[in-house]
């Protein structure tokens, strides 16, 4: 799954016109890569929550997600706590 979702990004990323994204979940909007507040993560969990109906909180994807995704698969994406 974690190598699915870090090719379906790169493509997502490549067709907004940027290389890559510093960002694990960009926000692209305008042609930059910017990071995303909180009021538009809230609006991006809502269709994976209907679609699986999972609930889960944003933080705990970023808390999980990034140190499995490893620096190997995303190196130049930044957690939070990198910032």
């Amino acid at each position: 799954m974690t190598l699915r979702f870090s090719k379906e990004r790169q493509e997502y990323i490549r067709s907004m016109g940027l290389r890559e994204s510093k960002y694990l979940i960009p926000n692209l909007s305008g042609g930059k890569d910017a990071i995303n507040s909180s009021n538009h993560l809230r609006k991006l969990r809502k269709k994976p929550q209907e679609v699986t109906g999972i609930e889960f909180r944003i933080k705990g994807c970023r808390s999980t997600f990034a140190p499995l995704s490893g620096k190997r698969i995303l190196p130049h994406c930044h957690t939070y706590r990198d910032s």
